[in-house]
């Protein structure tokens, strides 16, 4: 099964990035989000929970239901399968965070890397978000009510985080009227990201020229992101997003770009 997701991050990663807490609640404020208790959490949430509960308990089965509502259904439907104990109760208005924190205050253990694989890279990860009414003048074309959308930062001392795929082709050098696949002295474009992953600040020059591209100066043609902040859009194809990417540019103060991801 092959997966979409894209994510918003700044175009220049070698510079500080944003403040995304401060983001996040600029993003609830302004009904971009909605916060991620209740009904409210997207389902992407609880089919990871689902799945975290299944492989912390050693289930048989892998548990999905399409009307699941809330973190607390999840419960439900476990306890109901024989997978937690009978008396466990998990409040149906709180957040699937709080019910994980429940379920290992009470000796359950769910593994963070079930729950958001890139955790033991990042100093902060956000909740999972269903898209609020704000959305929808940013994001026009989407499938809001399938969208699930997290920020998380990358420690500063790890790598950075690199978004690439199946859509990751050899970019354009501006000026050039081909895209390019060879970067002298690195090797070919994979090799370019290779080296940005090992150092962001790293150039390149074209033979026989003086100018000097940074990995992001290039067009990747929504291909490829790097770098330690981002937003990120499970579910999401990043079409039509220039509205969305505008808005978290003007909130930010610094020009945001997009890539999308084919796994």
């Amino acid at each position: 099964m092959s997966e979409h997701d894209c994510f918003v991050f700044p175009a220049a990663p070698h510079l500080p990035g944003p403040d995304l807490q401060a983001l996040e609640k600029w993003m609830l404020q302004a009904g971009l989000l909605l916060p991620p208790v209740a009904a409210q959490v997207p389902f992407h949430a609880l089919h990871v929970l689902s799945y975290a509960i299944a492989e912390g308990t050693g289930a048989s089965g892998w548990l999905h239901d399409p009307a699941w509502r809330c973190a607390a259904d999840v419960v439900a439907s476990h306890i109901r399968a024989g997978n937690l104990p009978t008396g466990l109760q998990v409040d149906c208005h709180g957040s699937v965070e709080a019910c994980v924190q429940h379920l290992r205050a009470h000796g359950i253990a769910l593994d963070p890397a079930l729950l958001f694989d890139n955790h033991a890279q990042c100093a902060w990860y956000s909740p999972r978000y269903r898209a609020g009414p704000g959305m929808r003048a940013l994001y026009p074309d989407g499938d809001l009510d399938d969208l699930s959308i997290r920020l998380f930062q990358v420690h500063a001392y790890e790598p950075p985080f690199v978004v690439a795929g199946e859509g990751t082709i050899p970019p354009r050098v501006p000026g050039e009227h081909e895209d390019r696949e060879d970067f002298p002295p690195f090797g070919d474009y994979t090799d370019f990201i290779g080296a940005a992953c090992e150092d962001i600040n790293v150039q390149w020059s074209p033979p026989g020229t003086d100018a000097r591209y940074r990995i992001l100066d290039l067009d990747w043609y929504a291909g490829l992101g790097i770098g330690w902040h981002f937003i990120q859009f499970e579910g999401g194809t990043g079409h039509d997003m220039v509205a969305f990417i505008q808005a978290i540019s003007d909130q930010c103060g610094q020009r945001m770009q997009v890539a999308h991801r084919h796994l």
